[in-house]
């Protein structure tokens, strides 16, 4: 039995369609309980590998195909010319949109609407007293199964082919829970379908038929649609160009993937991809990405170290492509694109400017300048003297701090404003003497 950190516990859905497809070949019963050991390899020929040990490839290259998103004809156009890409609109569409039709419609075996009538179907008969338990078990564990092949995870059996009491209480209320679902799903789809039906743009009707299957499948699920190239000659005289990658860069494409796999975590999923293609001898392991560059010229790839002064002016647009031949504007293509980003190059010399963020000086003039003068000659100065040197200063401009227009017609306008100043009588430090301006001797206090 498969523990959990291999990521195939026994319940997951890929664990109960193989006990299914056994039972259907062999002769192991409904009431037979299954164990699975995908470690196991025997009877395996050299070549050939249990799942345990394509899980990682397995996983990388899902992760990689949900996270990327389907190719459209502007993404192998310079920017400049894409806006045609996008008018004409060259984009098939009317398979996937009949596959839509076909499911959505009510007629049909395999139509969501046929299906869900069976679920019902099962659903009401294992309520009924002529049909056995085991009977009806089977085959509403069945209708899920067939309801969760159309992508709906909620429909897969949550629980073995084990039948008890509790079991078939359980599954009936899975079921109910499934049909209410789908009943949503259907009205939903069937509104929306006639939106795209009614749709003419091509564009804004590929987007609507997006929408519409990712309603019903859920918004993991991916549809990839055809398209034409309208640059397909351009395109192939872009792949051919043997200069494109300059001198001496046998490695330049190994290296670049390399490199970028490092800070782009999708390039990053794709190497190691590469790399597990090779290790499994995947059909077409060795395929190698075909470098192509627009506008098609004599510039060297971009990507690579640009010698001298050669810099790429305007839009240059730098492709990465697993191809499986010549392209050509006459057949419909199919793609991906795994990862996409835009890049300045800065010119290598440039007049630049310098800004710095400082306060900005007063539009005048200082108009009042503190001399201080140290109370005491020890060579420096002590920091209480000159914070209270400060803040005398502070309390003396208090005092000449009424404005004129304010007590000019008061009874003390011929007295005030007063200049203020110190008094010292001993001489110790420099003072403004008004005394010497008065003619009587003012007298000293005793």
């Amino acid at each position: 039995m498969i523990e959990k950190k291999d990521g195939l516990s026994q319940e997951n859905e890929l664990c109960l369609r193989v006990k299914e497809q056994i039972r259907k070949e062999t002769a192991h019963g409904t009431k037979s309980a299954l164990s699975l050991d995908f470690h196991d390899k025997t009877g395996f020929a050299d070549g050939q590998y249990c799942l345990v040990e394509l899980l990682p490839l397995l996983r990388t290259l899902s992760t990689l195909l949900q996270s990327a998103r389907p190719m459209l004809p502007e993404d192998v156009m310079v920017q400049s010319e894409a806006s045609q890409a996008i008018q004409l609109g060259q984009i098939h569409i009317t398979d996937i949109y009949d596959e839509v039709t076909r499911l959505l419609e009510e007629s049909g075996e395999e139509s969501l609407e046929a299906v869900t009538a069976k679920l019902q179907q099962a659903y009401e008969r294992m309520g009924q007293e002529q049909v056995q338990p085991e009977q009806g078990y089977d085959e509403l564990y069945h209708a899920l199964l067939e309801i969760a092949a159309y992508g709906l995870s909620e429909a897969v059996p949550k629980l073995d082919r084990q039948c008890t009491p509790e079991t078939i209480t359980e599954l009936r209320f899975q079921a109910n829970e499934v049909i209410a679902l789908l009943h949503k799903k259907i009205a939903a789809a069937r509104s929306n379908l006639q939106h795209v039906s009614n749709e003419t743009n091509p564009r804004e009707k590929w987007e609507a038929l997006v929408e519409l299957v990712q309603l019903v499948f859920g918004r993991s699920f991916k549809i990839f649609p055809g398209f034409t190239l309208l640059n397909a000659s351009v395109l192939n005289s872009a792949a051919d160009r043997e200069t494109l990658l300059g001198e001496d860069q046998e490695f330049a494409k190994e290296e670049w993937l390399q490199g970028v796999a490092l800070v782009r975590s999708q390039v990053n999923r794709y190497n190691e991809l590469a790399v597990l293609r090779e290790a499994f001898n995947v059909k077409d392991q060795g395929k190698m990405l075909r470098i192509m560059q627009l506008p098609h010229g004599e510039s060297p790839w971009i990507a690579c170290h640009l010698p001298g002064e050669e810099l790429t002016n305007g839009d240059t647009l730098s492709l990465a492509l697993e191809l499986t031949g010549p392209l050509t504007s006459a057949h419909s293509y199919v793609g991906m694109v795994i990862d996409e980003w835009q890049e300045f190059l800065p010119d290598k010399q440039a007049k630049t400017g310098v800004a710095f963020n400082y306060n900005q000086p007063n539009s005048e003039a200082p108009q009042v300048l503190l001399l201080t003068v140290s109370p005491q000659e020890t060579g420096h100065w002590q920091w209480e003297d000159l914070m209270a040197t400060i803040r005398e200063t502070m309390d003396l401009a208090k005092k000449r701090a009424v404005d004129p227009e304010l007590i000019k017609n008061s009874p003390l306008a011929h007295f005030l404003p007063v200049i203020a100043g110190p008094i010292n009588d001993q001489d110790l430090y420099p003072v403004v003497d008004f005394a010497k301006n008065i003619k009587a001797p003012v007298e000293k206090n005793p």
